[in-house]
């Protein structure tokens, strides 16, 4: 109505309008005429009724184009509406739906399918429906819509499809036009993934309780409980035909009542009508083989309804090894006191604080011959004397109904004297018609030392970060001094006393090598390049040295095994862990004594292995070093391992020599214990996993003559850049071309582009954004021939190392020496 409003008005302004102009006109060829004779006073019936007429037929037009229009509107809005209501009803369907053409090109799909291909529904149109659905560049061998096309009925059909994630049912039926010709084809897919899953987890479940009927221990029977059947045996298993020595065909012709003897089928008839009742009957019986021997079972036996029919579920066990258990265990509770004697826990009573009973685990623990040497004791008198007010008081206190602790640790004193940590529980009970204490105790020394080698490798581990880190550091420094001492040296150009000068400075710098060497094996990250050695060689090759090392007051002594004691192991390290161990040993017998020296091949168990953090039950060989020394008291002992802890005095020991021992066994992935005390001398044990794979091994550079150089272009990755430079120097002076990338990112964009010239790639491990290994792995995916050698201060870890062995052509480790790094680049380029 809105819009007939409009025409009316328009149609009025129209008329004036009309009115006005003819006003005008009129006074323009009729000057003596005003506008407003010409208006309303002068003009004639016929100028009126003209005017009237085609303001009518200008209103009458409008109306008539209005209402065509509202018309058009609305039908209009009504097929939108109806598109918009088929639009929301196709995409709400929750299975999944595609309108396919005949040449398999997808019309449309609805938002269920769309949601399920992870795309938009209007970047489906057009596009083939096995490309899309399948994830295929052909149609699918099953297609239904391929059939549909040939007889032109619908096709149901259930395909497993990854390309969707399911199981589902597919319905094609065709679509036809106003012609009745084939268009093409919807296509239904509903998602059956979990139905079908129910389906096999149903037939698993019917599989599985069939084969816990069949293999079940019990017997187990379905009986008729109606009609004039009652008690027949309709179904059993084989644990029922065994128990009773018939087969199970027998059994099906067979009443229940015939297993039992005479006076359990007495009861039977009750027994059922308990059953009936809906209760669950549990009883004892006695039934008969089919040999005539009678055995006592347990019945349990319930209702069972399948459909309106009932039944009978038996399920009987042979009770004959419990009835025998049961009277052992009336006879056991006899020998009640003889099982506590047998028990490993230490098991004591106590009363008005003297121990008036104690058991064997308990006199065994404290290293007594008979029970009596305790009975009669203080309680206090077997604990060290600083904690023995602890104990005094505990005991008061618990007399007195105070609230004493039930669990507690203390440090027990053997009858030799030595310690050992226990874990105590205590109770009161009333023995004897008297208040007395029961107490359980367990020796959990063991246990304490496996918690200080837990503590222990935690710090060792956090020290050994840290000194990793110095050493890598520091041998990019010395790399420096080391390089460019070389390259002054072997100029030419310098008087002697330069020359000299600048030796002594090389020197320096070797020697700072090794000291990082000795920091990086003590954080055991430093190079190891291990070999099968026979232990037993390399002890009896250090013995001559060590004869000339150690005084002669000191005898050696070498009790090797008689079978080749192998390992995988850096030979060198080896020697620098006895040499620690003798040269410790010599500074514990001023006066001399004996340093016993031994191997044996050992094989660890689990049980073993718990008392050792990070040990593995496997086959080892055990290196001995014992001496006869002064000893060590036990808090020594707690640090013996740690870093700078010494008991030398200022000037003669640095305390890295067992931390360095330490992190060379570990690094080997074995184990070392101590045992010392006060004027007995102390005992080393290394374990060692026998013949283990190779470790990672350096580049062999050959003969020391002049390297050779070359013409070859080398890209050079290092984030130092004082480490850089010398390597361009002197690689350059070798005659390669040389470019240079401070990091891995930067270095994989230069290889990507100029790879073809590229003939080696010396590579850092420690670096920023990418490091070593990940710039190595892009490098070989690349180019899988690409020529790399690793360059570091660092060695790696077992995973890092198959990495390398399988990617890198060999490795130097920093600092080197110019020749070492020349001969190493050159025997690379030329093995090839």
């Amino acid at each position: 109505m809105k819009t007939e409003f409009r025409i009316i008005i328009l149609s009025t302004i129209f008329f004036v309008f009309v009115c006005v102009g003819d006003a005008v006109w009129e006074h323009i060829w009729l000057p003596d005429m005003s506008i407003w004779d010409a208006l309303i006073f002068k003009v004639t019936a016929y100028e009126f009724y003209r005017r009237l007429f085609v303001t009518a037929a200008f209103l009458v037009f409008g109306l008539i184009t209005a209402n065509l229009v509202r018309r058009y509107k609305l039908a209009e809005e009504d097929a939108t509406n109806a598109r918009n209501e088929w639009e929301r009803t196709f995409n709400a369907i929750p299975d999944l739906i595609a309108i396919i053409d005949k040449d398999h090109k997808i019309v449309r799909i609805n938002k269920a399918m769309a949601d399920r291909l992870g795309i938009r529904p209007n970047d489906t149109v057009g596009r083939m429906c096995y490309e899309l659905v399948h994830g295929s560049n052909s149609v699918h061998p099953f297609c239904p819509h391929e059939q549909m096309i040939i007889d032109g009925k619908q096709h149901d059909v259930e395909l497993y499809e990854p390309h969707l994630g399911g199981t589902f049912a597919v319905s094609v039926p065709p679509i036809y036009d106003e012609n009745g010709l084939m268009t093409g084809s919807f296509h239904i897919l509903r998602d059956i993934t979990e139905r079908k899953k129910m389906e096999e987890k149903l037939q698993e479940s019917e599989k599985l309780y069939r084969t816990l009927f069949e293999s079940a221990g019990d017997s187990i029977y379905l009986v008729e409980s109606e009609g004039d059947r009652l008690g027949k045996i309709l179904s059993a298993n084989h644990a029922a035909a065994n128990m009773h020595g018939y087969t199970i065909e027998e059994l099906l012709t067979m009443n229940i009542k015939d297993l039992d003897t005479e006076e359990s089928a007495k009861e039977m008839p009750e027994r059922i009508a308990r059953v009936l009742r809906g209760e669950t009957v549990r009883d004892e019986v006695m039934h008969r083989r089919k040999d005539g021997t009678v055995f006592p079972l347990e019945i349990n036996a319930r209702l069972l309804r399948l459909g309106d029919h009932s039944y009978t579920l038996a399920i009987d066990r042979d009770i004959t090894e419990r009835k025998a258990s049961e009277a052992a265990l009336k006879a056991s509770e006899e020998r009640m006191r003889t099982l506590i004697e047998v028990s490993p826990i230490g098991t004591t009573i106590v009363r008005q604080g003297v121990y008036i009973y104690a058991n064997p685990a308990f006199v065994r623990m404290f290293g007594y011959d008979d029970e009596n040497e305790i009975v009669g004791v203080s309680l206090e008198s077997l604990v060290v004397p600083e904690e023995r007010g602890f104990i005094r008081k505990l005991a008061m206190d618990r007399a007195a109904g105070l609230n004493a602790p039930p669990q507690y640790e203390v440090t027990g004193l053997k009858k030799d004297g030595k310690h050992l940590n226990l874990s105590v529980w205590v109770t009161l009970i009333d023995y004897e018609g008297a208040p007395a204490t029961l107490g359980f105790v367990v020796d959990v020394t063991k246990e304490k030392s496996l918690r200080s080698q837990l503590i222990q490798a935690q710090k060792m581990e956090s020290l050994g970060a840290l000194a990793g880190g110095v050493a890598h550091d520091f041998n990019n420094l010395l790399q420096v001094v080391l390089g460019y001492s070389e390259l002054m040296i072997s100029s030419r150009k310098l008087d002697e006393r330069t020359v000299a000068d600048l030796s002594k400075i090389n020197h320096a710098a070797k020697d700072g090598a090794e000291l990082a060497k000795r920091l990086l094996a003590f954080s055991r990250k430093g190079e190891i390049n291990r070999i099968p050695v026979n232990l037993n060689e390399q002890v009896e090759k250090l013995k001559g040295m060590l004869e000339r090392t150690i005084p002669k007051m000191i005898e050696i002594r070498l009790g090797l095994n008689a079978d080749p004691a192998m390992v995988t192991a850096d030979p060198t390290q080896i020697d620098q862990v006895l040499l620690n161990l003798a040269v410790n040993a010599r500074d514990a017998m001023p006066n001399g004594g004996k340093l016993n020296i031994e191997t044996t091949n050992v094989a660890l168990d689990e049980e073993e292995c718990r008392l050792h953090v990070g040990s593995k039950a496997r086959d080892c060989v055990l290196l001995t070093v014992s001496d006869t020394g002064v000893g060590m008291d036990p808090q020594t002992l707690e640090q013996i391992f740690e870093p700078f802890f010494t008991t030398k005095s200022e000037g003669k020991g640095t305390g890295l020599g067992l931390s360095i021992v330490y992190g060379v066994v570990r690094r080997h992935e074995g184990f070392i214990t101590c045992d010392s005390g006060p004027g007995k001398g102390t005992t080393f044990r290394i374990y060692l996993p026998a013949l283990s794979e190779n470790a990672v091994q350096n580049v062999d550079v050959g003969p020391d003559v002049t390297p050779k150089g070359g013409n070859e272009t080398i890209l050079l990755v290092d984030d130092e850049e004082f480490v850089r430079d010398l390597a361009v120097r002197f690689l350059t002076s070798a005659g390669y071309n040389v470019i240079t990338a401070s990091n891995g990112r930067e270095a994989i964009e230069i290889f990507e582009r100029d790879k073809d010239r590229i003939s080696l790639i010396i590579l850092d491990l420690i670096m920023p954004e990418i490091g070593g290994l990940q710039c190595l792995e892009e490098i070989k995916k690349i180019d899988p021939k690409a020529r790399v050698l690793i360059a570091s201060g660092l060695s790696v870890d077992e995973s890092d190392r198959k990495i390398i062995e399988s990617s890198a052509r060999g490795f130097v480790s920093k600092p080197y020496q110019v020749k070492q790094a020349l001969d190493a680049v050159r025997m690379i380029i030329d093995k090839d």
